[in-house]
């Protein structure tokens, strides 16, 4: 690959032949020239975009680096996509691939972080659902009258054949190492890239333990087999040395759990030590994938994630952001709820968050009246839900809303009392008013709620309250 800063890549091809590429200048791929997303890392994105012509197509490339904020560029040319198998896959460590049109069953290899893009042609077909690169590498398998043929692959273009074959992959370690495993009653063979060599491991232990309930690890000078299922139905583990001879065991695994988990939680403590929870973390739950579910692992587990929550809740707090603090401790609640001083916090969240409302609803009363302000205790009830300070800052502003007499009943009435619309002598007319005649009065029980009465006080066109209108 070539690095170029904000470019595409145009690839003219038809069915017998593809062109060189050239670079054209754009902005944004997917802007200006409206491509289109086909595959994604965590840290590469693949563009591609098609424009047909009377007997040619142009095939459009770029892979953006969400980290450096660049497009990189395929330097060599590339050919059409596959007409059947259109799907492009993101393989790790900057590596995309596709199938292509010219050979069937042919794939191309774009390298975002190499120099070079290449292919691989494997027999009959290509099983790209194993292929991971990490580490720089990847095992590859190739289809061959019903068996496998195993590669090694490179970022950089370099393939090697193992020479085994009837063999399925079972993992690589993130340092390049990739392990495969034969089926049960063959032995296990590991291929070590920094040796380039092919280790097999005795035919014995092939016998003894069925394959397929296995993991091949590959540490810095030993490898070890783990999950292994005896005759007996009782897991096992065994170590072998780089060259496939037995260093220890087999023994139960429990044996090697009990000191592998010890080993992990040390390294944890160092990473807790060096202020990096979620490095501990990773760690973390990289043992439980080789050891499954361990109670002491579990345990640390929750005090990672509580730690994380405490300082990121901190953080917000520190910012003043109260609500968002609150949003995501509840959005992590499974962990929070165990952990006393989360709790804490949460609780000097939810009071300052309080005291925010009741500023801002106070502001909005002042300059909206009781409606805006109780639109802003309601968003915040949204959130804190039946909040008992909260439902009486509200009570208090809805008690300022203007209660009409209509509404209220009299103990006593002298005359007639009438709650109509009316119109006065000089055609004003109300739609909330109280029209009465001859010597009508009434108490009205106002329980010393209201502080003020208004209104208006109008002389009535004289007839009849229900034909004021007549």
């Amino acid at each position: 690959m070539k690095k170029w800063k904000k470019a595409i890549v145009p690839v003219l091809a038809s069915f017998c032949a593809v062109l060189m590429v050239t670079a054209v200048n754009a902005s944004s791929p997917n802007d200006e020239y409206n491509m289109e997303v086909v595959a994604e890392g965590d840290q590469y994105v693949l563009y591609h975009k098609i424009e047909s012509g009377f007997s040619d197509e142009t095939h459009y490339y770029a892979i953006y680096n969400k980290e450096t904020d660049n497009w990189d560029l395929p330097e060599e040319e590339l050919p059409a996509p596959d007409e059947k198998n259109k799907e492009y896959s993101y393989l790790g460590d900057g590596v995309f691939a596709y199938c292509t049109r010219n050979v069937s069953s042919q794939y191309l290899f774009l390298s975002a972080e190499g120099e070079t893009v290449f292919e691989f042609e494997p027999v009959v077909n290509f099983h790209r659902d194993g292929i991971r690169f990490i580490g720089g590498y990847a095992p590859i398998m190739g289809d061959l009258n019903g068996g496998y043929e195993v590669y090694i692959a490179d970022v950089y273009g370099r393939i090697v054949y193992t020479g085994i074959n009837t063999y399925y992959i079972v993992g690589q370690d993130e340092n390049g190492i990739a392990s495969v495993s034969s089926a049960q009653g063959k032995p296990i063979s590991v291929f070590l890239y920094d040796s380039e060599s092919l280790v097999e491991i005795d035919s014995e232990y092939g016998d003894r333990f069925v394959k397929d309930q296995s993991a091949v690890n590959i540490e810095e000078d030993k490898i070890v087999l783990t999950n292994l299922k005896g005759v007996d139905g009782k897991d096992y583990y065994a170590i072998f040395d780089l060259y496939g001879e037995l260093a220890e065991g087999p023994e139960l695994m429990q044996y090697y759990i009990d000191d592998y988990t010890n080993e992990v939680l040390a390294e944890i403590d160092d990473l807790e030590e060096a202020d990096d929870p979620e490095a501990a973390l990773k760690v973390l739950e990289e043992a439980k994938d080789r050891i499954g579910d361990n109670d002491e692992l579990d345990r640390k587990e929750e005090e990672l994630k509580a730690t994380i929550i405490l300082r990121d809740v901190l953080d917000l707090e520190a910012d003043g952001n109260w609500k968002s603090a609150i949003e995501y401790i509840y959005e992590n609640m499974e962990i929070a709820e165990g952990d006393a001083y989360i709790m804490t916090e949460l609780e000097v969240c939810v009071q300052n968050y309080r005291e925010t409302i009741r500023s801002e609803a106070e502001e909005a009363y002042n300059n909206g009246g009781y409606k805006d302000a109780v639109d802003v205790i309601d968003t915040a009830l949204e959130l804190l839900v039946d909040d008992e300070e909260l439902l009486k800052m509200r009570e208090s502003y809805m008690d300022t809303v203007p209660t009409s007499l209509t509404s209220i009943t009299p103990h006593f009435e002298k005359g007639k009392l009438y709650a109509s619309a009316c119109k006065d002598s000089q055609g004003n007319i109300y739609d909330d008013c109280m029209y009465c005649y001859s010597e009508a009065s009434g108490v009205f029980p106002l329980e010393g709620r209201f502080k003020r009465l208004t209104g208006t006080v109008a002389v009535a066109v004289p007839s009849h309250y229900d034909t004021a209108f007549n």
